[in-house]
Formats: C-alpha cells, structure tokens, sequence
C-alpha cells in the first residue's frame, strides 16, 4: 500500500460560465490516481472546520480509498488554489494564510505503518510547523524501514521569492529513497546535484510527454 501525506485543497476553476471548485492537492491527486490504477492506497492531510473542509471530506469520501485520514481544524481556514488554465498549462495563486494544509501532527493513523511506501508532499515546506513536521515523520518512517517518495511540485506563489528554496528541499531529498522532479524544477537545483543522487530513483517528468527515469534520460540526451 502507498500513502500520500500532505496538502489537500480547492482547485477553484473560474471562467467565463461561473466558477468551479475541485479536489485538489498533488499528494491528494497521487492517492486517488493509485487507486484507479488498481493499487492499494491511502492519503493523511488536513483541511479547516468551515464549508470547504466540509465539501472535501464528502467528496474524498467517495473515491473509494483504502484508508483516508482527513483532519478538521478549527480556526485554520481549508487551503484555496485559484487555478488559470493557458493552452492547456495551470498556474496556481493560493490563499494559505494560516491555513489547515500544513498543520499535520502526530499521532499518524495506524495504517501508515503498515504503508510499503510513504508519498510526501511539498507545500507544507514553506512553513516551520510543515518542516518540523516532515523531519519527524521522515525519522519515524526510517525507524519503520517504509520508502520514502517526495514530489517537489515547486509552487513560486506558495514560497514568495525565498532564497533558500533549494537548501530547503535537499534537507529531505537527501534522506527520501524516490523522487519526483519535472523538467521545470531542474534549474532549481542543477544537474550536477540532480546526477549525485545515485542511490534513489529519479522520475523525471516532461508534462504531457509522460515521465522517465532520469538518469536513463540523462545517459541518451548527454545533457538536460
């Protein structure tokens, strides 16, 4: 079984025929894409105790995971992305202030230990409480000996122009076993850091092209 931790959230979808609100968060999206591709999975995140929260957790409910842990927060507003469609691409502007994405705490439910994989989300990087958070459960899922996977899904508005991104996202890329980085993401880090991970599996992914092993892509294209 893999499970997902991390941010769940509104897509908030507007056009010119009204607006439409959507399931959203990458963790959220790898849980249920497992599911319909008929694996074992499950998802741990948290949304605010208001109507938002209400309607994922309906929602969620429906999809038919194995386990769902969704926390309601008092006082912690459900996360909102307004999303931007541009042939075809998204862009995301989040209202997350003081939000309930990135307050998850311990105690973990039960069925994360009997994960064989553990899938991290990035957002709650941008803040202390999410990275204490991610460093006490990279330590318990060692001690437990469960895999590590991490998706970077790099979000400019969420992290405000800080300088120490990159530093930011080594702390854990450095101690998780599978990584998910997309071409865009590259240039944050460079190829000389990228091509030292040795010891993990790299899913590059090229967006509507699919994804592919990094370095078997790196060996056939000599340079990104």
């Amino acid at each position: 079984m893999i499970t997902s931790i991390g941010e769940i959230l509104i897509d908030r979808f507007e056009s010119d025929s009204g607006v439409t609100n959507a399931l959203g968060g990458a963790p959220f999206n790898v849980a249920v894409a497992i599911k319909r591709s008929g694996g074992k999975s499950s998802f741990v995140g948290a949304v605010g105790k208001d109507d938002f929260g209400s309607f994922i957790k309906q929602n969620a409910a429906k999809l038919g995971l194995n386990h769902l842990h969704i926390e309601e927060l008092e006082g912690r507003p459900t996360t909102i992305a307004l999303v931007k469609l541009n042939n075809g691409e998204r862009s995301f502007t989040f209202l997350r202030d003081n939000a309930a994405d990135y307050q998850l705490s311990f105690p973990l439910p039960d069925f994360v230990d009997e994960s064989n994989i553990v899938h991290i989300g990035s957002l709650m990087l941008s803040e202390e409480e999410g990275r204490e958070f991610v460093d006490k459960l990279i330590k318990h899922l060692k001690e437990k000996n469960i895999l590590i996977s991490f998706d970077i899904n790099y979000r400019e508005d969420i992290f405000k122009g800080r300088h120490d991104i990159a530093d930011i996202y080594k702390h854990v890329i450095d101690q998780i076993d599978i990584l998910k980085i997309s071409d865009e993401e590259i240039p944050i880090f460079g190829e000389e850091y990228i091509n030292s991970l040795k010891n993990k599996l790299i899913c590059l992914s090229l967006g509507s092209k699919g994804s592919v092993d990094w370095f078997h892509f790196n060996r056939r294209n000599k340079t990104f």
